[in-house]
């Protein structure tokens, strides 16, 4: 299991994300090719342009480098500029006393004839790339100074010694589906692939208005599947890290009265983490759906809700440092968070991070019911701008998801007057999250296309059933539940993907597929393996900690799953 971060996040004021600073800066020797309207770029992809250097952000052609192009990034003036200018980059930012750092100084700019390091701990070095070793716990501001004829210049940036440096694993995370370990679906706990999967969450526990922790009332064998995850955990599951979600959209309407107190929080902790050490379970996983007003499946909660969700996480936190010592074990702590500003922009990220070890960031559902629009669940590239959705309906993407954490942004106005949170310090805290299944509609036009579903009859299957197809399992529902128009990826890839009347397409935006049947008029939107791929190559691009994904019983054949290892092992 991977070491925690929490104990470095608990007791430092100020992190630095210095993991993406080696692709922001421009070399002086850099000379990428003139840009061209005719030749199509990538995101990565480099050029020069009115005496810059630009970087595609995502798939382009056509599209001017310039500064109200959100597709492209400008990285500096082509050439250096002709200025000094000091920057160098840091193998690793956070480690462990006796791991060697090294120090690469290749991007500074304006022809340095001399690079003086000092390594902020009494000791120095030079040249364009070197490397040290720190031997005792602290932080360090590490100095480089860069000089020629005409001048110098000099940078810092920080670097944390401590023995709770977070490892470099790459976390991929999975959600156990709690209602499919049974006759109907046959999905049990034996059935995951834990060689495949860093973390495993079962989903899920419920939480009363009084903050206790329960097993839900429901027809699920709960205490017999946490028994076999306990059992499990002697063999093929012990080196997973395993922990109980709480929560979920179903779940989540006792949270706000269960964070409102000091009282309801303390047994919201005490319950949660007596279930947990019953079945050797190694930590807590907070899907709150969602903090705020106007909220989740009850559209219920509070202007109270974000600030009240930090002081339930700490709760937990406190209870877990104290059965961590009497245990002799580490306990983990995550939180499971929304990927637009509907329903994640009040969040307090950064307070959140401070006291979680991981943030799994939700983002997809970006369409359904709710938008009446043929959408994309889950694009990865631009803004909503970028689509021909507008309002309620507006295209959200991972990258917007992104922004959110990363850049405290939003994407409706009226955010601007709300108290949303500052954005996270250390991205290595964020795990991207990835479906694992579509979302698909009845229209006359594919996709962009509109339908007609007021608010009132979403959920009726008289009205409902006229513009959702049915989902994969819809033959297990009642007759008065409506068609879910979900569809599992393994379902897609065996019965869909290649089938008669079936056209696969792949929007070049967003880089994911999706198919249409003409002659049903049923459009799905999902991800495949190569929009999966982009999605662990961006994770990784942007220092991110790792990928999540909803769900494990949805990957029939694995393919989901292998094409994220594959990302990984490149």
């Amino acid at each position: 299991m991977r070491q925690s971060r929490r104990s470095y996040l608990r007791n430092t004021s100020a992190l630095l994300a210095l993991l993406s600073g080696a692709s922001a800066t421009a070399s002086a020797a850099e000379t990428p090719p003139a840009w061209e309207p005719d030749v199509a770029y990538t995101g990565g992809d480099r050029v020069t342009h009115d005496g810059y250097i630009w970087e595609a952000k995502w798939w382009t052609k056509g599209d001017e480098p310039t500064t109200d192009a959100n597709m492209w990034k400008q990285i500096g003036e082509a050439g250096g500029g002709g200025g000094l200018k000091a920057s160098f980059t840091v193998s690793d930012s956070y480690v462990e006393p006796g791991v060697e750092v090294a120090f690469d100084a290749s991007g500074s700019s304006g022809s340095p004839t001399s690079y003086q390091w000092d390594f902020g701990d009494g000791t120095t070095g030079s040249g364009k790339t070197t490397s040290h070793t720190y031997e005792s716990e602290q932080e360090y501001t590490v100095t480089l100074t860069v000089e020629n004829e005409d001048g110098s210049d000099t940078t810092s940036r920080q670097l944390t010694v401590s023995q709770n440096a977070p490892s470099d694993e790459f976390s991929v995370v999975g959600y156990y589906p709690s209602w499919k370990g049974n006759e109907d679906y046959q999905y049990y706990p034996e059935d995951i692939p834990f060689d495949k999967v860093t973390d495993v969450l079962y989903a899920f526990l419920n939480v009363k208005s009084d903050g206790s922790v329960v097993i839900p009332d429901s027809n699920v064998d709960h205490e017999g599947l946490l028994q076999s995850f306990a059992d499990l955990k002697q063999g093929p599951a012990s080196d997973t890290t395993l922990k109980l979600s709480i929560g979920g959209w179903a779940l989540s309407p006792g949270f706000e009265d269960a964070a409102a107190t000091e009282e309801n929080r303390t047994r919201f902790a005490e319950t949660a983490v007596a279930l947990m050490q019953k079945y050797d379970f190694d930590g807590i996983d907070i899907d709150w759906e969602h903090p705020g007003p106007n909220r989740g499946i009850c559209e219920c909660g509070s202007q109270k809700g974000p600030a009240h969700h930090v002081k339930l996480l700490k709760a937990v936190r406190d209870k877990l440092d104290a059965v961590e010592e009497e245990d002799g074990r580490t306990y983990y702590l995550s939180v499971a968070n929304g990927g637009s500003d509907w329903n994640a922009a009040l969040v307090k990220h950064r307070e959140v991070e401070r006291v979680v070890d991981e943030i799994y960031m939700m983002a997809y559902d970006f369409t359904g019911v709710w938008h009446q629009t043929a959408g994309l669940n889950a694009p990865i590239y631009g803004t909503p701008k970028d689509y021909p959705p507008d309002g309620d309906a507006q295209q959200y993407t991972v990258e917007t998801t992104l922004e959110i954490w990363k850049e405290q942004g939003y994407w409706v106005d009226w955010m601007q007057w709300e108290d949303y949170g500052e954005p996270v310090e250390d991205p290595a805290s964020l795990v991207l999250g990835l479906p694992f299944y579509g979302r698909g509609c009845k229209v006359e036009n594919g996709i962009w296309d509109t339908f007609s579903l007021a608010e009132w009859q979403q959920g009726d299957p008289k009205h409902q059933n006229e513009v959702i197809p049915p989902g994969t399992w819809n033959h297990l529902l009642g007759p008065d539940q409506a068609n879910t128009g979900a569809f599992d990826y393994g379902d897609l890839e065996e019965n869909y993907e290649g089938a008669d009347g079936w056209e696969k397409n792949v929007n070049e935006q967003g880089q994911v597929p999706w198919l249409w049947n003409e002659e049903k008029g049923i459009f799905i939107s999902y991800d495949d393996p190569a929009s999966i791929e982009e999605k662990v190559k961006l994770a990784q691009s942007e220092g991110l900690g790792g990928v999540m994904f909803w769900e494990l019983s949805q990957d029939y054949n694995g393919t989901l799953l292998d094409a994220i290892h594959g990302q990984i092992n490149q």
